[in-house]
């Protein structure tokens, strides 16, 4: 009723409340449809609130289409790949239509079980030029060397991507490399941060090069 009737409201942060409590998700439904009609509405925080996998998915694909959120924070809620990939499919579709996403930070860190299978499609929708994420929190999300290796391509194209947490995954030295690769080039990321994943030394060189050439 509150979203429903202040039309005003910006920013709802709900973090760290046991709103899912016995696996109870009515107050995530009620969530999606007070978004109906809501058009101000730019930062929603559901970190450690006991949402499943299917509340998430309603409310992301809902929320992105309305294309007003701007921050968007899921972690700590056991999420499946099912959440990451529906995030990927809005992205894909907004850019399909030529609409620019008004979504600029996504944290869904400690969120393992998306692994590679949702971690991956989410890297590349940012391919998209449509695309206008800025702040990419993945911490113990699965992230493989596969996924890690299609963040690298999408740092090819990508011109707002300026903070990537990747800690906590299972990174070696081959997705490391491959970031590193594209760091080269790209010049708008100023945080990344790998810290305990796999990583060897050709890895950590690899990176170390990149600071000769990305200034």
């Amino acid at each position: 009723d509150l979203i429903k009737k202040n039309k005003m409201l910006k920013v709802l942060d709900l973090a760290r409340n046991p709103l899912g409590q016995g696996n109870d998700q009515e107050v995530f439904k009620t969530l999606v449809k007070s978004f109906e009609g809501h058009q101000h509405l730019t930062s929603l925080k559901l970190g450690d609130t006991g949402m499943n996998t299917e509340s998430a998915v309603e409310i992301v694909t809902k929320l992105i289409s309305m294309n007003t959120i701007q921050e968007l924070a899921m972690q700590g809620n056991d999420l499946t790949y099912h959440v990451s990939e529906s995030i990927a499919k809005s992205i894909q579709e907004k850019a399909e239509r030529r609409l620019r996403l008004s979504l600029q930070k996504l944290d869904l860190h400690d969120n393992p079980r998306m692994g590679e299978r949702g971690t991956s499609p989410l890297f590349n929708s940012l391919c998209y030029a449509e695309t206008s994420v800025t702040t990419l929190n993945m911490r113990n999300t699965g992230v493989t060397d596969d996924a890690a290796i299609c963040l690298a391509n999408a740092l090819k194209y990508s011109t707002t991507l300026q903070y990537i947490n990747l800690s906590m995954n299972s990174i070696t030295e081959l997705g490391c490399m491959a970031i590193a690769q594209q760091l080269q080039h790209n010049t708008s990321v100023t945080f990344l941060s790998l810290s305990g994943n796999k990583v060897k030394c050709e890895g950590a060189v690899a990176l170390a090069s990149t600071l000769e050439v990305n200034s």
